[in-house]
């Protein structure tokens, strides 16, 4: 017997700050969602990646990358769009510490917006969320790679990524919904592909009992492709960040991904738009033209996905463009002189020779990596 479809709708990085506040602000909150709306509203469930902590003031932790926060008022003005839930497992979620994380939480609750992804400690912040809709039972796992926000042991934060343990959780949501759907914040800033290492992890997932990964962070898409007959996409870009820098770059571009489920199958739809934009910041559909190149483009990135070497060539070209940069964190210091020293090749590095391999080998192997981080958390 054919049952009703049911749609759920993806939304990448929401920050809500710079223009988009002052939507807020004046009261005019639809605004902020431009002309995605309408997806969201025409949907059963969405989905969004709440990318800040939500407190007024407050204080940062110490962290490398910019602490960002979002006005409290922000979770009511998505709730009243027609968002459903959120995923609050991210890199920023514990900018402003345990406080803010109990201030974002707080006006989920007072507002009915559910979310999912964290908690005060790691077994709570990895609790599955379901949700009921048209007689099904639907179950959301979000986890986030391992920066400074994610949940460890008592610790409050974010779910982290560990395929061995997000591989039990997938397993407990098979036995106890219909449908089961993974969110992983996480991948390769500004790059348009995922790693390998992404790729399989995702693909596992699947493998494993998930309908479907969605992936966010990135700062712009990342590629998609239908693996055993599975949605994975594998960073939707953002969905409404100005940052007040970036213009008209990929920063600028995301996606909202549409699964249809029926009859125990799920179909996908991306809906390509720009965002922060100087001359039109609200969310805006792409035209015919940009949406025949996105479409282009985006079968192109598939086939890539879709192969090993390919994949590959395309991570080694991101990493030779970020290779200064990184070989640079890995010198001894901080002095901004003497890394552009370093950096314009006026001073010799001193991560070379045997010091360089043995940084490649403590960093590579688990076990040296294992002690490693338990001495820099020091």
């Amino acid at each position: 017997m054919n049952t009703a479809e049911i749609k759920i709708s993806f939304w990448g990085d929401f920050a809500g700050q710079g223009y988009f506040n002052d939507c807020l602000a004046s009261g005019h909150s639809f605004d902020m969602l431009g002309e995605m709306v309408e997806h969201i509203q025409e949907s059963d469930i969405s989905v969004v990646n709440l990318e800040a902590p939500v407190l007024e003031g407050g204080e940062k932790i110490p962290k490398s990358g910019p602490n960002i926060q979002a006005p409290i008022h922000i979770v009511s003005a998505l709730k009243a769009a027609g968002v459903t839930l959120v995923s609050l497992a991210n890199n920023h979620i514990m900018d402003y510490g345990e406080a803010g994380l109990l201030s974002t939480i707080n006006a989920c609750r007072s507002c009915g917006l559910d979310y999912t992804g964290v908690g005060l400690s790691e077994m709570e912040a990895a609790t599955i969320k379901y949700i009921s809709c048209q007689g099904k039972k639907l179950a959301f796992v979000a986890v986030a790679e391992n920066e400074f926000g994610t949940a460890h042991g008592n610790d409050a934060g974010g779910a982290p990524l560990d395929p061995v343990k997000n591989y039990y959780k997938i397993i407990e949501a098979r036995h106890n919904a219909d449908y089961v759907f993974v969110m992983v914040h996480g991948g390769h800033e500004t790059f348009e592909y995922p790693s390998l290492r992404m790729r399989n992890t995702y693909r596992f997932f699947i493998d494993v009992g998930a309908d479907a990964v969605i992936g966010h962070h990135t700062h712009c898409f990342s590629g998609h492709e239908i693996y055993h007959n599975k949605p994975i996409v594998y960073s939707l870009g953002n969905f409404v960040f100005d940052n007040g820098v970036d213009a008209y770059s990929s920063w600028n571009e995301g996606v909202g991904a549409v699964l249809t489920l029926k009859d125990h199958s799920v179909g996908l739809s991306l809906i390509p738009f720009t965002q922060g934009l100087p001359d039109h910041p609200q969310p805006r559909h792409f035209s015919e033209e940009q949406q025949k190149r996105f479409f282009d483009q985006a079968q192109k990135m598939a086939n890539i996905i879709g192969c090993d070497e390919l994949l590959q060539i395309e991570f080694e070209k991101f990493v030779s463009q970020s290779e200064k940069k990184y070989s640079l964190y890995l010198e001894p210091f901080s002095n901004k002189i003497l890394l552009g020293l370093i950096s314009r090749g006026w001073l010799r590095s001193f991560v070379k020779g045997k010091k360089r391999l043995l940084l490649l080998n403590i960093i590579r192997c688990e076990a040296h990596r294992d002690i490693l981080l338990q001495i820099l958390k020091k």
